[in-house]
């Protein structure tokens, strides 16, 4: 997992916000405190094989989400 982090040249918490994840749970995989979940096994792959298109990918739907939904979340009116 940190080499993963480190190819990125972020730092813990700002892989985690640009991949959706908790900082929390990047610590806890970096340090062995837990392994990554069956979801995140598939998930952390598909970030090894392309760093910047899977970043630009999740700011593109938040930003979609955000249209829809408005910036709080709930249903726009």
């Amino acid at each position: 997992m940190r080499s993963l982090r480190n190819a990125t040249g972020l730092s813990q918490d700002q892989f985690a916000l640009a991949y959706g994840l908790e900082p929390a749970t990047v610590r806890n995989w970096e340090q062995g405190g837990h392994a990554p979940d069956p979801a995140a096994r598939n998930y952390l792959p598909t970030i090894t094989g392309d760093p910047e298109g899977m970043r630009s990918r999740r700011t593109a739907s938040l930003r979609h989400f955000r249209r829809r939904t408005g910036e709080d979340g709930r249903a726009a009116s």
